[in-house]
C-alpha cells in the first residue's frame, strides 16, 4: 500500500501537481507516522510552496525518523538560511557533510552562508572543495573565486577568477568580478573591459555600470560620462533596491546629498540582506559598572603607513590617558601589519582582526570591553560593515576617512563640522551629526616642514608658472579641466602639473588638452613617490588647483604644511566641501570659492599677481602655529569632548 501511495506521490509532482502529492504524501503518515521519505519529501512541497517554517518543522521530524540522512539535514540547512536562521542553519550543513563529505549541494550552501556571515575563509574551502569534485563546475569555480577575493584579496583570486571567466564567458557576475579584481589590484583598464563585458550579457545591472564608470574616470575616459551619470542616478532614485557603491556615487558630477543618503540606505540594505549579519546577531548585550577611563577603539585598515594614519597619529598621542584608554583595531585582511613604530607607540593596545570573519571580530571588540567604536573605513576599500553591523560597542561613530553618510542604523555618530554640512542639510544623513568647532580633519603638528625641491629635480621647467593637483585622477571632471585648460592658455609659460596615479590617464588627459586647444607638452605628470619626497615637492609649485566634487581631503592639508596656496570650489556635499573646510581652518577663506565662475576668476587673479601668491605662502608659513587645521591638542580636546557627550547620550545603564 505504502509502496502504491509512493509511486502515486511520485508520478504527481512529476507531472507538478504538489496539491495530489502532498495529499498522497500524507496518506502514507496516517499508515506510519515516521515514514522518514514521506516526512523529507513533504518538507520539500512546502518549501517549494514557500511555507519555509512548516518546511523546517517536516525535516526535523524526518531527522527524528531518520537521523542519518544527509540530504534532510542539507535541505533543513538551507530553510533555516531562508528563515534567517543561520546559526542553526551552518550546524546542520555540517552535519550533512560529515555524513557525506563530498556533498556537491551542501558544500556549495555552506559555502554561501558562511560567506553571508563574513566567513570568507570557511566559504572559501567549502566552494574550492566543490570545485575540485567538478573541475568544469563554473558555479562552483565562481563562488570558490569570490570567496578567494574576499579571504586571501585580489592577488590570490585572478587565477580562479579568470577560470571562472573562462567556464562560463556569458557569467555577467563572473566577469564583473574579475572586474572588480583588477580594478583592486590598480589595473583599471583590464577592469574595463570585463566591466564592459559583464553590462553586454546584462545592460540593466546598473551597479556595474557605476563601477565602469568610476575606472572610466580613474583613466579619465570621459566618454559618455553626462548620460551614464544620468542613468545610474535615474536607477538609485527609482529602484526599490540598488547596490550601487556610494563611494563611486558620490564622486559623479551632480549628485545631491539626500540623494547620496539614499544612495547609502539601498547599498546598506542590500548589503544586510548578502550577508544576514543582523539576523544572525541582533547585538552584544552591554552594560556593568562604568569604568573609569572610557575605552575608545579605532577600526581602521590603515594601521600601516597610509596617509590617514599620517592625519590622526598627533591625536593618538594626545589623548588624556587619565580618562581614556586608547585601542587600534586592524581589520582589513588585504592590508600589511602595523609598520610604523610612532602609532604603535600611541596606543594603548593593537587588536589584529584581519584574519577574523565578521562575527568573531565582533565578539573580540565586544570581549574587550570597548565603549566607543571609532569607524575609520565607511565603504572604502577594507571597511568591514559586517562586523559595525553587529554592534559590538555600546556606541559608534563615523569620523575622518569616509565623507559621506553610511546610510546605516548601526552607526550613532557622524562627527563633521558645521562647514562640511552646512545648516539645513543634516536630514542627508542617517547618523546624528556631532561637529568639531572648527574641521572635521586633525593634522600632526609634530611632523617636519618640508625643505621644497627644486623644480628640475621634480622635472618641471625653470620659468614660468605651475599650477599643480596632485589628487587621485579620478576627482579630475571634464568641466574643471575645462578650466584648467583655459587658465593654461591665458598664462603664457605655465603648466599644469598632475599626479599620474593612473598610469592610462596621462595620454588621456594630454589628448583633452589638445583637443582645447592647450599642448601636451604643458602637462607634466609627477610619478607615485615616498610621502616624504611627495610633501618636498608639493612646494615646488606655485598654486594648488582643487577638483570638483570631490575635492583633496589629505592631499589640501598635505599642499598647505607644504607651504602651497589650495584654492578650491564647494558644492552642498560632504566630499564637495572637504577642501573649503581645510582651507578655511587653515586662515584662507578667500580661497574657498562657490561656483566655477569665481573658482576660475579667482585663479586667474592669482595667477597675474605673483606678489599675492608669494603673500600667501608667508602667511601660511606663519600660520602652521597658529592655525586651528594643525592644532593637534585643541581637536584631541574637541574629540574627547565629543566622545564623553555620545557616552553620556548613548551609554547603557549600569547594571545593578
Amino acid at each position: 500500500m505504502i509502496e502504491h501511495l509512493l509511486a502515486a506521490a511520485a508520478r504527481a509532482r512529476g507531472a507538478g501537481d504538489l496539491a495530489a502529492a502532498e495529499l498522497r504524501y500524507r496518506e502514507i503518515l496516517a499508515l506510519e507516522p515516521a515514514h522518514a521519505a514521506a516526512l523529507h519529501d513533504l518538507g520539500v512541497i512546502a518549501a517549494r510552496s514557500g511555507r519555509l517554517r512548516e518546511a523546517a518543522g517536516w525535516y526535523e521530524r524526518a531527522l527524528a525518523a531518520n537521523p542519518e540522512a544527509p540530504a534532510t539535514y542539507n535541505n533543513l540547512g538551507v530553510a533555516l538560511m531562508e528563515l534567517g536562521e543561520p546559526d542553526r542553519a551552518i550546524a546542520h550543513l555540517r552535519k550533512a557533510l560529515e555524513l557525506k563529505p563530498d556533498y556537491r549541494s551542501a558544500l556549495g550552501n555552506l559555502g554561501s552562508l558562511l560567506m553571508a556571515s563574513g566567513d570568507a575563509a570557511g566559504a572559501l574551502a567549502c566552494h574550492r572543495r566543490a570545485a575540485e569534485l567538478d573541475p568544469d563546475d563554473a558555479a562552483a569555480c565562481r563562488k570558490a573565486a569570490r570567496a578567494m577575493l574576499l579571504a586571501r584579496g585580489a592577488g590570490a583570486a585572478l587565477p580562479l577568477l579568470a577560470r571562472a571567466v573562462h567556464l562560463d564567458p556569458r557569467s555577467a557576475e563572473a566577469q564583473g568580478t574579475l572586474g572588480a579584481a583588477l580594478c583592486m589590484l590598480g589595473r583599471p583598464v583590464e577592469a574595463m573591459r570585463h566591466f564592459s563585458r559583464a553590462l553586454e550579457l546584462d545592460p540593466g545591472r546598473i551597479e556595474i555600470l557605476a563601477d565602469l564608470v568610476h575606472m572610466r574616470q580613474h583613466v579619465c575616459d570621459w566618454a559618455g560620462l553626462a548620460g551614464d551619470t544620468a542613468r545610474i542616478r535615474g536607477y538609485v532614485g527609482a529602484a526599490p533596491r540598488a547596490a550601487v557603491a556610494p563611494f563611486y556615487f558620490m564622486v559623479l558630477p551632480g549628485t545631491t546629498a539626500r540623494e547620496q543618503r539614499l544612495c547609502a540606505e539601498k547599498y546598506a540594505r542590500a548589503l544586510s540582506r548578502a550577508r544576514r549579519s543582523r539576523a544572525g546577531a541582533p547585538g552584544f548585550e552591554s552594560g556593568g559598572k562604568p569604568r573609569r577611563r572610557l575605552r575608545v577603539g579605532y577600526l581602521t585598515a590603515h594601521f600601516h603607513d597610509y596617509a590617514t594614519t599620517r592625519l590622526i597619529v598627533g591625536v593618538l598621542e594626545r589623548h588624556d590617558r587619565s580618562r581614556f584608554e586608547i585601542v587600534g583595531i586592524s581589520c582589513d585582511p588585504d592590508t600589511p601589519r602595523l609598520t610604523s613604530p610612532r602609532v604603535r607607540a600611541a596606543l594603548d593596545d593593537l587588536m589584529d582582526l584581519r584574519a577574523m570573519t565578521d562575527a568573531e571580530a565582533a565578539g573580540a571588540i565586544h570581549a574587550r570591553g570597548i565603549d566607543l567604536l571609532i569607524d575609520g573605513q565607511g565603504y572604502n576599500r577594507g571597511a568591514r560593515p559586517g562586523v559595525l553591523a553587529r554592534r559590538p560597542a555600546p556606541v559608534q561613530a563615523a569620523w575622518l576617512v569616509y565623507p559621506g553618510t553610511t546610510g546605516t542604523d548601526f552607526i550613532d555618530y557622524l562627527i563633521a563640522d558645521r562647514y562640511v554640512i552646512p545648516e539645513g542639510l543634516e536630514d542627508a544623513y542617517t547618523e546624528t551629526v556631532k561637529y568639531l568647532a572648527h574641521c572635521y580633519q586633525c593634522n600632526d603638528d609634530r611632523r617636519p616642514v618640508p625643505a621644497a625641491l627644486s623644480r628640475a629635480e621634480c622635472g618641471l621647467p625653470e620659468t614660468g608658472l605651475v599650477l599643480c593637483c596632485f589628487n587621485q585622477t579620478y576627482k579630475i571632471t571634464p568641466d574643471v579641466f575645462d578650466i584648467w585648460c583655459r587658465l593654461i592658455r591665458a598664462v603664457p609659460g605655465s603648466v599644469l602639473w598632475l599626479w599620474a596615479s593612473s598610469a592610462a590617464a596621462p595620454a588621456n588627459l594630454r589628448r583633452e588638452a589638445e583637443n582645447r586647444g592647450v599642448a601636451a607638452g604643458r602637462l607634466v605628470f609627477a610619478p607615485t613617490v615616498a610621502p616624504e619626497r611627495h610633501l618636498r615637492r608639493m612646494a615646488a609649485a606655485d598654486l594648488f588647483l582643487d577638483t570638483f566634487p570631490c575635492t583633496a581631503h589629505t592631499t589640501a592639508s598635505d599642499a598647505l604644511w607644504a607651504g602651497l596656496p589650495v584654492l578650491t570650489c564647494a558644492g552642498e556635499t560632504f566630499v564637495s566641501r572637504a577642501a573649503g573646510s581645510v582651507v578655511r581652518a587653515a586662515g584662507f577663506p578667500e580661497m574657498v570659492t562657490g561656483s566655477f565662475e569665481e573658482y576660475e576668476a579667482r585663479a586667474l587673479e592669482l595667477m597675474s599677481h605673483p606678489a599675492t601668491l608669494a603673500d600667501l605662502r608667508r602667511r601660511i608659513a606663519a600660520n602652521r602655529a597658529t592655525a586651528p587645521l594643525f592644532d593637534t591638542g585643541g581637536i584631541t580636546r574637541e574629540l574627547e569632548a565629543l566622545y564623553v557627550e555620545m557616552w553620556k547620550e548613548k551609554a547603557p545603564p549600569a547594571a545593578s
